[in-house]
């Protein structure tokens, strides 16, 4: 009863077919955890190439200053080691009941009459939900924030003509660890490029 002006406005959006989903970490969880237990498996991923001083010091840090961890980790590993550390901890999960390498929330979204899709997780469950559930979808309907053309279409609206249920990894994708947005610095990057006008179109535009 609380959310009963919310839900019904929702229904008028996602009839519109004009809605554009907005997705967090909680929609990958549990295949994939939360910001800290993320934060979490960097280091444990990372454990056998630091000493253990460094290793006890990002454990510490890892719920208190997660982005100090990152650079630390950075830092340490080297661009190559860090890179591989990131597809070791972001690669594909699958459930191991289901086989699924999607969530139920994830394929609810795709089942739902969303316009597009704009997710800061780095996992391509949304993309596997959206090509299971939606036959007319094509493998090649999403992009990260690195790409411009793309970013430009998307700001436009043109992306959402291009593909069924588009989808955009506003943070980055685990195959492509050059595009993952974990660190400060990563942020300041990808915010000061085409993304941050993508985002400020679809918020002031839509719903």
């Amino acid at each position: 009863r609380a959310n009963g002006a919310g839900l019904a406005a929702l229904r008028g959006y996602l009839t519109s077919g004009q809605a554009v989903a907005f997705l967090g970490a909680g929609t990958s969880a549990p295949l994939y955890p939360l910001w800290d237990g993320l934060i979490g498996q960097l280091v444990e991923a990372a454990a056998d190439r630091l000493n253990d001083d460094e290793a006890h010091t990002c454990r510490v840090l890892a719920a208190q200053s997660p982005e100090e961890v990152v650079e630390i980790l950075r830092q340490r590993l080297g661009v190559t080691g860090y890179r591989e550390t990131l597809r070791d901890v972001l690669k594909v999960r699958t459930n191991p009941d289901s086989g699924r390498s999607w969530t139920p929330v994830q394929e609810l979204v795709c089942r739902c009459r969303f316009r597009g899709v704009v997710t800061t997780n780095y996992d391509s469950g949304i993309v596997d939900a959206r090509m299971r559930v939606r036959t007319a979808a094509a493998g090649t309907g999403f992009t990260t924030w690195q790409d411009e053309l793309a970013m430009d279409r998307w700001r436009t609206g043109d992306a959402f003509g291009d593909a069924e249920l588009p989808v955009l990894f506003a943070h980055g994708l685990h195959s492509q660890p050059d595009s993952v947005v974990l660190a400060t610095t990563e942020y300041r990057r990808a915010y000061a490029g085409k993304l941050s006008e993508v985002l400020g179109a679809l918020v002031d535009a839509g719903h």
